[in-house]
């Protein structure tokens, strides 16, 4: 068996390899074919979003496609993509997202076009950030004036309606520019093997320098912890564990994402720790996660939230048309099968609600101050966490508003749907996870009471402004 399935992997390694060598990256599709594609793409959105219409009315939405469908030509796959995103983005579900195909990006790869500096966007400025670039010269930190002609404010205008958020906010779409500023170019701007940058100097200077396209970039790491004194207790996946030998007793969870393997017994341990040390102030970091696994997200509100805690999803209460291009992976069907059999307690016409609830623990409630950091990379299930704290508990909230709704969003399982000529991917979600949050301004993060604003010079100095922040309000309380 196991041959027979080494066998059958080889030979759909040896398929795509053969059809990504087939593919051109500059083929133009006819306007039958991308009419074709658009079309499927919209009944299948229809078909499957549990709330579609939430942040834009009806009527609004179907005028913008059928402008954008009219306007359909002959064109690339990122002609298409560029269309389909921009609805997206209008749509206000930072879970809906399209891609280019597996080929287009196996092609950028072979072709080694890709822009060789990542940025940092504060203030709706780019700066340089890690890069590729002649031993004797370091740009880090630089701010760009233009890139290849372009000017900053014009790269970004183009990139940003490319990148679905949460609402009306606009949060997750900036850092996503940030984060990965090197596709989103690629996919916004005519390839090159090379980019001519116009950058200040430190004394306000304009110059230039050209720097070859390149494949692969060595990030810079994020702020050491230790670097404030913190000791790693406990490491687990993508999630760790630390103590403060500090006489406020402090510890601090930072975790990455919301993985699926061994965090309850992580969180076992942690908080025995956490009351073996009488630990009186917690820091939880949420900052950058993109969420992840809903039990391990509501395992963790069960040391911290005194009471039931319901985790409430809602999705459309009727059966997705068999479609030979909208698939949902397997253990996502039956994890569908299972929440089908939990009992509907919605009584509106046409939405299925399953409601799964989560006790408080009573061994090791950690019931001293808790100071929660955010920013706009806190999406997802991590979201639903920092609105069940804002909305449950007296947590201070330091950082930048969430790129996550504050009352909700949209996934726990997902479709994905793939068009027949252009081969774009498109993430569907079928279900909408209600935060149930009360008195809120629909739309928008959940907001930090203490504000943090990163300039150039704090990242260069390798400063951690909300973990600092926090360590300040503990001292000084």
């Amino acid at each position: 068996m196991r041959k027979l399935l080494a066998f059958l992997i080889f030979l759909l390694s040896v398929a795509l390899q053969a059809q990504s060598d087939t593919y051109q990256i500059d083929r133009q599709y006819s306007q039958a074919e991308l009419e074709k594609d658009f079309d499927i793409f919209w009944e299948s959105i229809q078909e499957v979003h549990p709330s579609l219409y939430e942040f834009i009315a009806k009527d609004s939405l179907n005028d913008i496609v059928a402008a954008s469908r009219a306007s359909i030509q002959s064109g690339g796959e990122l002609y298409l993509y560029q269309k389909i995103s921009n609805i997206l983005s209008k749509v206000g579900c930072g879970h809906t997202v399209c891609f280019p195909s597996h080929n287009w990006y196996a092609a950028i790869k072979k072709s080694n076009s890709i822009i060789s500096f990542t940025v940092k966007q504060i203030d709706g400025e780019l700066y340089i950030w890690d890069h590729v670039y002649p031993d004797s010269l370091s740009l880090k930190g630089l701010k760009i004036k233009s890139i290849n002609s372009v000017p900053t404010e014009e790269v970004i205008n183009k990139i940003i309606p490319l990148i679905a958020g949460d609402g009306f906010s606009s949060a997750f779409s900036y850092y996503v520019l940030q984060r990965s500023f090197r596709s989103y170019y690629a996919y916004s701007q005519p390839f090159a093997s090379e980019h001519t940058i116009a950058y200040y100097t430190d004394d306000n200077e304009i110059k230039t320098i050209t720097l070859p396209a390149h494949q692969v970039i060595k990030t810079s790491p994020n702020p050491a912890k230790s670097e404030l004194g913190f000791e790693l207790a406990e490491s687990g996946n993508k999630i760790n564990f630390y103590l403060k030998n500090d006489r406020k007793k402090i510890a601090l969870i930072d975790i990455d994402a919301f993985e699926r393997s061994k965090f309850k017994r992580f969180y076992k341990t942690v908080f025995e720790s956490i009351a073996e040390n009488n630990i009186t102030n917690l820091i939880i970091d949420l900052r950058n996660n993109g969420g992840g696994y809903f039990p391990h997200g509501n395992e963790l509100l069960t040391y911290l939230i005194d009471g039931d805690i319901p985790f409430k999803i809602i999705r459309n209460d009727k059966k997705v048309k068999k479609s030979d291009y909208l698939k949902m992976p397997y253990f996502s069907k039956l994890t569908k099968r299972l929440f089908n059999v939990i009992p509907n307690k919605n009584n509106t016409a046409g939405k299925q609600e399953t409601i799964i609830n989560y006790k408080t623990k009573k061994k090791n409630f950690f019931r001293g101050k808790v100071y929660v950091l955010i920013n706009g990379g806190s999406f997802s299930m991590s979201c639903y966490v920092a609105s069940n704290l804002r909305q449950k508990t007296k947590a201070t909230f330091i950082g930048q508003e969430t790129g996550g709704g504050k009352y909700g969003s949209n996934a726990i399982l997902s479709y994905n749907l793939t068009l027949p000529h252009t081969n774009l991917r498109v993430i569907l979600p079928h279900y909408h996870c209600a935060h149930q949050y009360v008195d809120f301004e629909k739309g928008f993060g959940v907001i930090p009471d203490i504000e943090t604003n990163y300039t150039i010079q704090n990242y260069l100095n390798q400063e951690d402004l909300e973990l600092s922040m926090a360590l300040s309000k503990i001292e000084n309380k």
